[in-house]
């Protein structure tokens, strides 16, 4: 509902944010899941129909599949060996 209100509004800055913050949180969250497309195409759907949304939506949900499956084990590999490595400089005895 915020994506068609923002664009209706034409406040394509703050939209911008919006989509980035959606990818920010698919790092943290699996937002790929069916009830996250149905309630984006259902919000959007009153502002561009039904097709271009959903369009749309599986081409994010693709990406935030990839960034939840890959990107994120691969953060949480690189964070745990860095602070295994600094942890061993920090190990005052």
């Amino acid at each position: 509902v915020t994506v068609g209100l923002l664009f209706s509004l034409d406040q394509k800055f703050i939209l911008d944010k919006l989509f980035i913050g959606v990818f920010v949180v698919a790092l943290f969250r699996p937002v790929y899941r069916a009830e996250c497309l149905l309630g984006f195409v259902l919000g959007m759907t009153y502002t561009f129909g039904a097709v271009l949304p959903t369009l749309i939506g599986i081409i994010l949900i693709v990406i935030c599949i990839v960034m939840f499956q890959l990107l994120r084990p691969l953060f949480r590999t690189l964070a745990s060996l860095f602070l295994r490595f600094f942890s061993k400089d920090l190990d005052v005895k």
